[in-house]
């Protein structure tokens, strides 16, 4: 099923996210320029989480130059694992039996696409 995404315990603007993370927090992956928003679907505990990716729509009358986004939560969308060792995220997979993990950079309470035009 496909719904707005609605954030919980996401921070004031301009605030750090201090809270727990839990079901339904957003979070966002930094590239370079650009950023990929996620939701938080399960909480194991602190270290251990799945997230899912929000599906970016443009809003409705905006520039097709314009960040100007409405989050999707899509159930169809794979999960994907992350852990988390001292302050670093990983994102955590097992391959053969094996856990492989890839560093995530990542920050929580907030759920921001942004796309870069300019490349």
């Amino acid at each position: 099923m496909r719904k707005i995404f609605i954030p919980v315990n996401e921070p004031e603007e301009g605030e750090l996210f201090k809270g727990q993370i839990v079901v339904g927090t957003g979070m966002t992956e930094h590239f370079w320029s650009d950023s990929h928003a996620y939701e938080v679907i399960a909480v194991r505990d602190q270290k251990h989480i799945t997230v899912r990716r929000l599906d970016p729509e443009k809003k409705a009358g905006v520039a097709w130059c314009d960040n100007d986004w409405v989050l999707w939560s899509d159930d169809s969308l794979p999960g994907k694992d992350m852990i988390r060792i001292g302050d670093i995220w990983f994102w955590a997979w097992r391959d053969d039996g094996k856990l492989r993990r890839s560093k995530a950079n990542v920050s929580f309470g907030r759920a921001i696409h942004y796309y870069d035009y300019q490349f």
